[in-house]
Order: C-alpha cells, then structure tokens, then sequence
C-alpha cells in the first residue's frame, strides 16, 4: 500500500532507453534487413559468401576449396 492508503497496481514501467532501443531501434533495423533481402536473389548471395572466401584476414582462415569451385562456376 502507499502512503495514501491506496493499493498500489504492480505495473512495469519501461525506461525511454528500452523504449529508443527496442521498440523503434530494433524495428528500424528488422525493415531495413527485409528491404535489403529483395534486393538480392540467392545467387547473389552465394557470389557474394563465396569471394568472402578470398579474403586475406586473417591468413586466409576462411579459405575453402570447394566453395572456391563453386565460385568459379557462377
């Protein structure tokens, strides 16, 4: 009870940061995510996976022949 003698309702109240960060942060993020999924088709994506392959970081710790070939048939 508070100091009025009213019950008090246990209600959560949420902060303006998991405001900010949640419910428009993370949906701002979700929209941009599906609106860059139409822009490529899985070919695009398996070229682009596939030369990631390629890269040098690392001492090429990524390197796989077998995507390497399928990289060249594209």
């Amino acid at each position: 009870m508070s100091p009025s003698g009213i019950p008090q309702r246990n209600v959560e109240e949420h902060s303006y940061q998991f405001h900010y960060r949640i419910e428009i942060f993370y949906t701002i993020i979700d929209l941009h995510l599906e609106e860059l999924k139409g822009c490529f088709n899985e070919t695009n994506i398996e070229l682009l996976m596939s030369m990631a392959y390629l890269s040098p970081c690392d001492g090429f710790c990524a390197f796989d022949q077998f995507q390497l070939v399928k990289l060249a048939q594209l």
